[in-house]
């Protein structure tokens, strides 16, 4: 092996997974940790046998040691921590979404040419082996011809809505659930040229002061004009996960 990879970690939530993946591999080996929260960061060292830590965002950027910055913070702190961590001269792993709105991409853009830096977006439901199962079947064409397709992502979630930084501009439950089984209809259909979709709030999305849409149906066209319906549901009971799924 000709070189192993140092990883820093930032967003300890859902951070968790990154840890555990890089302790588990031959490639790679974790340069150091970092979350606002204290507590949460001597709760992974303990969780994880690790015996070091930061709060501070900078003092991780600072270390030479680092190649790569894993970023699992809010996702309205992304494109921000992102820009950080290229400039820093590090490479980037970030979960998805890389950013909030459109207004951020030509910046984030600009400063990846400049410092030619790679950056890799964490969608992780295609490496689910369910998944990669079904596509080499597909693609060994045990399938026969796909002529449309349905995805969904249904999940009693309301926990996540007693997340502070959920009730900050940008957050979506889109981004944060239905992307999956977006991301897996495209994966068949790529070119989808016309997207037609309705979403609605419920009262215990309300409940939380918010206006974001908690359940939604897209009919995605592909350019060949097959589609896919993609459905998704978040903040009221479901059936559970043993029957719900994408």
């Amino acid at each position: 092996m000709d070189h192993i990879f140092t990883m820093g970690v930032l967003g300890l939530g859902e951070g968790r997974s990154v840890i555990s993946a890089v302790l588990n591999s031959r490639m790679w080996e974790l340069g150091n940790i970092c979350d606002l929260n204290e507590g949460l960061c001597k709760e992974r060292c303990e969780e994880f046998g690790l015996n070091k830590y930061t709060t501070s965002y900078e003092e991780m950027l600072k270390d030479p040691k680092i190649d790569v910055i894993g970023i699992y913070t809010p996702d309205q702190l992304h494109a921000r921590h992102i820009k950080m961590a290229l400039l820093a001269g590090k490479h980037v792993i970030c979960t998805k979404p890389l950013m909030i709105n459109l207004d951020e991409a030509k910046e984030l853009v600009r400063v990846q040419k400049e410092t030619k830096k790679a950056v890799f977006v964490g969608q992780s439901s295609r490496y689910f082996e369910p998944a990669l199962r079904q596509r080499r079947d597909y693609e060994a064409g045990r399938h026969g011809e796909l002529e449309t397709i349905e995805t969904h992502y249904i999940s009693d979630s309301r926990w996540f809505l007693e997340r502070a930084w959920s009730h900050q501009q940008g957050f979506s439950w889109m981004y944060n659930f239905m992307i999956h089984a977006v991301d897996l209809a495209v994966w068949y259909l790529p070119e989808i040229e016309e997207v037609y979709g309705l979403g609605v709030v419920s009262e215990n999305t309300r409940a939380y002061g918010l206006e974001v849409p908690d359940t939604l149906k897209f009919i995605l066209k592909n350019k060949d004009g097959r589609f896919a319906s993609v459905t998704g549901a978040y903040a009221t009971p479901t059936l559970g996960s043993a029957v719900e799924q994408s």
